[in-house]
């Protein structure tokens, strides 16, 4: 082989060499987007689902509270009621006594 045959082989490998190189770096390049392309479509998915469980939880407290609603003032009403006896009771003991005593 003459010295051309060999320079041109030897520029031809450096030339190889160059193009596994910038393979290289653009399959690094590419992987390390990706991984910040699922990063960030993670942090995405993640809100939303963080919003979405917090729209949940939000209906789902209107709703208790619309159907205990109706629970507390019976209850509330009841207890007016069971008030209102005790003090009837009591005027009538009251007085009962006092009946007895002045009597």
């Amino acid at each position: 082989m003459d010295f051309q045959a060999i320079d041109i082989v030897r520029q031809a490998e450096k030339e190889a060499d160059q193009l596994i190189e910038q393979a290289r770096i653009s399959a690094r390049d590419a992987r390390s987007q990706a991984v910040a392309d699922a990063k960030a479509k993670t942090d995405e998915v993640l809100e939303a689902a963080r919003i979405k469980a917090k729209q949940l939880e939000d209906v789902a407290i209107k709703v208790g509270q619309e159907e205990a609603r109706p629970i507390l003032e019976a209850s509330r009403q009841r207890s007016e009621q069971l008030l209102a006896v005790a003090d009837e009771k009591l005027s009538a003991a009251a007085e009962m006594i006092v009946e007895r005593i002045l009597g």
